[in-house]
C-alpha cells in the first residue's frame, strides 16, 4: 500500500474534507496533502497524536503511514521529480 493511502482511507471513512482535516490537526492544507503522501523521516509528535487522536488510530500505526518511505511506493510524484532533475540538468544544443 502507498503511504497515505491508509490517511486517505481514514480521512473518507470519516468522511472529513482536506480543509477539516488540516484545521483539526492545525497544519495548513498542502502540509495535510504533503502528509497523505508519506515519506517524511521524522514528523513532529504532536502531528502524529493529533492523526492518531482525530482517526482514534494507535500513534505507531500514524507514525508508521507517515514515515513509510517514497522509494518504496513508486509514486508519480515521485517519478515526476526525477524526470524533472533529468529535464534540468540536460545541457541546451
Amino acid at each position: 500500500m502507498l503511504p497515505g493511502n491508509r490517511l486517505r482511507e481514514w480521512r473518507q471513512a470519516a468522511a472529513l474534507s482536506m480543509n477539516e482535516v488540516a484545521a483539526k490537526v492545525g497544519v495548513s492544507r498542502p502540509v495535510a496533502y504533503q502528509h497523505e503522501a508519506g515519506g517524511f523521516k521524522n514528523p513532529p509528535a504532536w502531528i502524529v497524536r493529533a492523526y492518531a487522536e482525530l482517526y482514534g488510530k494507535p500513534t505507531a500505526k500514524v507514525l508508521a503511514e507517515l514515515t513509510r518511505p517514497m522509494a518504496e511506493t513508486g509514486s508519480r510524484e515521485k517519478r515526476r521529480m526525477k524526470h524533472t532533475r533529468k529535464v534540468k540538468g540536460q545541457k541546451s544544443a
